[in-house]
């Protein structure tokens, strides 16, 4: 014999965790430099634009590869190199803001 029932559970998680309330957070400022590059196999070509005279910034990479068909790939990528330049500001948060 099988007893059939029916069962429902509530499960609550509690984590304690420190942090500071003077923080330096990154913010971006709008401004960006993009270079443009070809990669053949491991050969990397960038065309020259130089590396950008930001202080703080943040290096965003995409690749697209050359396709002939639907899953035909040639060993050849397109590649663009975004820096968007980062302003670093100190944030005082209050404790409420905090929780």
């Amino acid at each position: 014999m099988h007893a059939k029932a029916q069962i429902q559970a509530k499960v609550w998680y509690s984590k304690k965790e420190k942090m500071n309330l003077n923080m330096q957070v990154s913010k971006e400022t709008g401004k960006e430099k993009i270079n443009y590059g070809i990669k053949i196999h491991n050969f990397k070509i960038n065309f020259p634009k130089g590396v950008p005279y930001f202080e703080n910034y943040d290096t965003i990479n995409e690749n697209k590869k050359l396709k002939i068909f639907s899953n035909f790939y040639f060993p050849i990528e397109f590649t663009k190199t975004i820096y968007k330049e980062l302003e670093k500001t100190d944030v005082t948060y209050t404790e409420e803001e905090a929780k």
